[in-house]
């Protein structure tokens, strides 16, 4: 017996090394072609009722291998082709819905490009994955599926399904044999087929399954390798715009900038502006190739092109002609891009000025804190992860959650010619229903100006404003603002039902984080009785301007808490718009109102140091707004009560229920030096000079990335006696 167990210990310890040793080989210039056949069901709300689709579609999928890093890892440029998609059956057979549908799925963009970087077991490093289309939205969780094993055991490499593939033995498929992994759980049943005698993934067989709030759906897929081509150039690939967008992509993302003057010149003489703004920010980022003939920029009319093509003039020569051409013509967004590269001349490393300007006005503050260097802490709190690892929209995962930690996702789009040098406003996006945001990033993609980063989060199947999804969403704010490139004066929210009521939450709850925001067919819910309207929190939003849209005619949440709310809005002066939709029932979408949105979201950019606060505060969590904060109440079951007001060197504030409040000050509100006063209740609390504290600015170091949120002087008063 003893020899019978040591036999299948040795057999176990050879198995599991043979699995752990093998790995693919990419070799630069191989072209591997796929073949996908995929059947899912697409989500659709017709007549104010859900209907889930049956769809099977067939694509083609090529994956060029432009790069090898010293580490064996590859650098690939992929497309996607959709051959056909077919309705299978309806329940509207006949009827206009259906027809509506068919005509939908005829219209699916049939190319889309991406690139990605695999290491040697086929973990994705780093990805730009652009596919939008809702059959296929799943395809990033499909690539994930090829590792032969992952990197570590960490969640956030598996993605939603927890894809940890272990090798099983070998199978046929044909006459060859294949090495095979598999994953199964509860979301997913994975069959993976290596070629050994090749060292490629040859097939991946899966079903997914996947929740809504009535029932499970199933999603099944086959992924089959056709032909692999070897030893290609570049300049073959180049009559297949796909495929050269996708290697420009590639380019950006590896920082491998080796492409000639003629791939970019084909790029800028196409009809396709997403080509084009490719090719422009490539020029952008990597500098113009000598003999490269730019006369044709004078026609472009597609405005981030120019923006592009000119940010590469300048700093390629110095010309400063076309960025200053934006300042005078170009969006709101666009000249405050130029006015920054201008400004910062070199463009490589923003000065300590910029990073946080208390540390220029502040003359007593040590360079040193306990070793470590101010300059360097303040550098670290603002930039830090400022290029980010993936571009998206591939799905992330999120730890978060009370007590036992979840994993969300969350997906992210940044522009085609997103540079980690410069920062872009952004939109996050709550999605309704079951609060699955996957197929709404492809909507999104083509309704928002390009110069936005999007993000989607999934409320995980549950309602925005329950505990875990509270949280989830301080820690995805904290999360996207570490790692993308984000002008944070211009950080928006809007939502829709579901969503729609926690961009109301979510707003009073983190006002000084957003510059607007939109909510949809939402409603202001209270705290702790959801039948209740809740008004009083919205006097939180006294600088954050609200845009209210809803039909008249919902019959799932009535337009009457909003009714409400914009009364008691009109009556306390707090920024707003409310678009009542006369006859509209509860399919009101970013799709309708798009343009609203943008338009409102464009015209306000965050006061960092507004003159006027309000602060409620009902979770003692959420007790900050700007420069006030509430550190205790007097009665913890009740809510504290703040208004504060700078009127010059006097800072006056009224309290109800505050036992303790601090004043976190930066440069934007006080200067080092002057006579300052601060008044609570009537009364003199402070009079006297304002000098920086160090342990206050390193306290604001270690807590904030956010620069209004920052502040070098805390001053904090005992209030309870004196209300």
């Amino acid at each position: 017996m003893k020899r019978i167990a040591l036999f299948f210990l040795l057999f176990n310890a050879l198995f599991y090394l043979y699995a752990q040793e093998k790995a693919y080989v990419f070799k630069k210039g191989q072209l591997l072609d796929y073949t996908l056949e995929l059947q899912t069901k697409i989500h659709f709300d017709l007549e104010n009722s859900e209907k889930f689709i049956p769809v099977q579609s067939q694509y083609r999928f090529r994956f060029f291998v432009l790069d090898k890093g010293t580490e064996g890892e590859a650098v690939i440029a992929a497309t996607s082709h959709l051959e056909n998609a077919t309705v299978l059956e309806s329940e509207q057979k006949g009827g206009p819905q259906e027809n509506g549908i068919r005509e939908w799925v005829k219209s699916l963009k049939k190319d889309d490009s991406a690139a990605f970087i695999l290491d040697s077991y086929g973990n994705i490093l780093k990805g730009r994955m652009l596919w939008p289309d809702a059959t296929c939205y799943h395809l990033p969780r499909i690539l994930e599926g090829l590792a032969i094993r992952k990197r570590d055991s960490n969640l956030n490499l598996g993605g939603r399904y927890q894809i940890a593939n272990q090798f099983v033995g070998f199978g046929k498929i044909g006459e060859k044999e294949y090495s095979v992994y598999k994953t199964k759980n509860t979301f997913l049943d994975l069959k993976l087929f290596v070629d050994d005698q090749n060292s490629l993934p040859f097939q991946l067989e899966a079903r997914y399954f996947y929740y809504t709030f009535r029932s499970q759906f199933e999603e099944k897929l086959t992924l089959t390798l056709q032909k692999v081509t070897q030893g290609l150039q570049v300049e073959s690939l180049l009559d297949d715009e796909a495929i050269l967008a996708a290697i420009i992509q590639a380019s950006v993302l590896s920082k491998r900038f080796g492409l000639g003057g003629k791939v970019i010149q084909k790029a800028l003489a196409s009809e396709n502006s997403d080509l084009r703004i490719l090719g422009s920010s490539y020029l952008a980022q990597a500098g113009i190739p000598q003999g490269l003939d730019l006369s044709q920029a004078g026609r472009e009319k597609n405005e981030s092109i120019q923006f592009n093509l000119a940010k590469a003039e300048y700093r390629s020569g110095r010309d400063r002609s076309g960025l200053e051409k934006s300042l005078k013509k170009g969006s709101e967004e666009l000249k405050e891009r130029a006015e920054r590269i201008l400004s910062k001349g070199t463009m490589v490393q923003e000065n300590e000025t910029e990073l946080f300007p208390i540390l220029d006005n502040a003359e007593n503050i040590p360079t040193q804190y306990k070793g470590k260097n101010i300059y360097d802490l303040a550098r670290s709190a603002l930039l830090k992860n400022k290029e980010t690892l993936h571009f998206g929209p591939r799905p992330f995962a999120l730890e978060s959650g009370s007590r036992s930690k979840r994993i969300f996702h969350y997906n992210v789009y940044t522009p085609l010619d997103y540079d980690p040098e410069e920062r872009y406003p952004i939109i996050i996006c709550l999605t309704g229903g079951n609060g699955f945001a996957d197929s709404f990033m492809g909507v999104l993609r083509d309704l928002v100006p390009s110069h936005y980063i999007l993000v989607c989060p999934d409320s995980d199947y549950r309602m925005w404003w329950e505990p875990d999804q509270f949280l989830m969403f301080d820690d995805l704010l904290k999360r996207v603002i570490q790692d993308y490139s984000v002008d944070q004066d211009r950080v928006y929210l809007q939502g829709f039902s579901n969503g729609g009521i926690a961009t109301y939450l979510f707003g009073y709850s983190h006002p000084d984080r957003f510059a607007a925001v939109a909510s949809l067919m939402g409603y202001s819910m209270f705290p702790r009785e959801e039948k209740e309207v809740e008004t009083e929190m919205s006097l939180n939003m006294l600088n954050t301007p609200l845009l209210i849209i809803h039909g008249d005619r919902d019959r799932v949440i009535s337009i009457e808490p909003d009714r409400m709310l914009v009364g008691f809005l009109r009556a306390n002066d707090i920024p707003h718009r409310f678009i009542e939709v006369s006859g509209g029932v509860h399919n009101i979408s970013f799709e309708n109102f798009h343009k609203d949105i943008m338009n409102f979201f464009r015209k306000n950019k965050r006061n960092p140091a507004p003159s006027k606060i309000n602060l409620i505060v009902d979770n003692p969590k959420y007790n900050r707004n700007f420069w006030i904060s509430v550190d205790a109440k007097l009665d913890p079951q009740k809510r504290a009560r703040l208004k504060a007001q700078r009127k010059g060197n006097i800072l006056v504030l009224e309290t109800k229920n505050v036992k303790t409040l601090s004043l976190l000050l930066n440069d934007w509100l006080y200067k080092e030096g002057n006579e300052y006063e601060v008044i609570v209740n009537d009364k003199s609390v402070f009079r006297g000079k304002l000098q920086a504290d160090v342990h206050a600015l390193k306290e604001s170091l270690e807590n904030e990335l956010d620069p209004a949120r920052l502040y070098g002087i805390k001053l904090t008063f005992d209030v309870a006696e004196k209300e």
